[in-house]
This record gives C-alpha cells, structure tokens and sequence, in this order.
C-alpha cells in the first residue's frame, strides 16, 4: 500500500466520536498500518477538547473518552520511538529505564 494518510482533528474525532464518517474511519484504521497515518500533535489537542466536551455533554461514555487517551498516548510514543530511531538518535524513556541507563548516556 503506497499511500499515506494525513488526518484532521475532525477525522481523528470521528474514530471515536460516533457521527457520520465514523464508519469509514474505522475502515480506514482497520486497513491501513499505522506508520502510514499521519496527523499534527495539534490536532491530536483538537481531539482532546472534542471527546471532553462530548464526554461533559454527556454524548459519549466516559470510558470510550479513556480509551481513546490510551490509543493517542501509545501511538504517539511509538510514533515519536520510531522517528528518533530512524534519525539515530538516542531514547531514554524514565518510566521503564534507571538512573544507572541515564550515567551512561551522560559520559
């Protein structure tokens, strides 16, 4: 699969948000892997608002609101793992490596 796909915070939100478009977003996230899918951390705050102001007016469960932070914060860490990796530059992630891994990187 050649292409890429760019998404709004209009798209994003429909893939947890039910409204129309809903459906073919959750086509498209069932076929196409996700390091083909592209949207601004912008955007990703634009979703944000959204499902808090869906979940505050009471048109989306509190539990699909908690999901869906899940899925943005696992994506955009493996996201940001990938690109660093990529340019060769050097990870630290503090909730899962020490003290003693940071000394390392710090000589």
């Amino acid at each position: 699969m050649p292409n890429h796909f760019y998404l709004d915070a209009s798209a994003l939100a429909k893939r947890y948000a039910p409204e129309q478009g809903t459906l073919v977003m959750n086509y498209l996230f069932s076929r196409v892997p996700p390091h083909k899918i592209y949207a601004l951390h912008l955007s990703v705050a634009e979703v944000v608002s959204i499902l808090v102001r869906k979940r505050n007016a009471k048109t989306l469960p509190p539990r699909l609101v908690s999901q869906a932070f899940t899925d943005f914060e696992v994506a955009s860490d493996q996201r940001l793992l990938r690109a660093t990796q990529a340019e060769g530059l050097i990870n630290f992630n503090p909730e899962n490596q020490t003290a003693s891994d940071l000394d390392l990187l710090l000589v």
